[in-house]
């Protein structure tokens, strides 16, 4: 499993979001505030449909203050993943 350490703000965004459809594809380790996953890319699409559910406003053109955090949040976790493949 790969390994991405989030900040102590997207760590608690994490564990508000439903991964069970992930199983034991992802694992929240709360005394590293990091996330680790075999599957990169059905982390990310949770995220987005998270965004979609509940960061836009009801017109669904607008990014709310939550959608805005989201964003930061996979934005982070991309980060991190180039990070982890330029070092491959």
């Amino acid at each position: 499993m790969a390994k991405y350490k989030l900040t102590k703000e997207n760590f608690r965004l994490m564990q508000g979001i439903d991964f069970g459809e992930m199983g034991d594809k992802l694992r929240l380790i709360e005394e590293e505030q990091a996330v680790e996953t075999t599957d990169f890319g059905l982390m990310q699409i949770i995220i987005d449909e998270e965004i979609t559910a509940k960061g836009l406003d009801e017109t669904q053109e607008n990014c709310t203050e939550f959608g805005r955090k989201l964003y930061g949040l996979y934005d982070e976790l991309l980060y991190r993943w180039d990070e982890r493949e330029a070092q491959r």
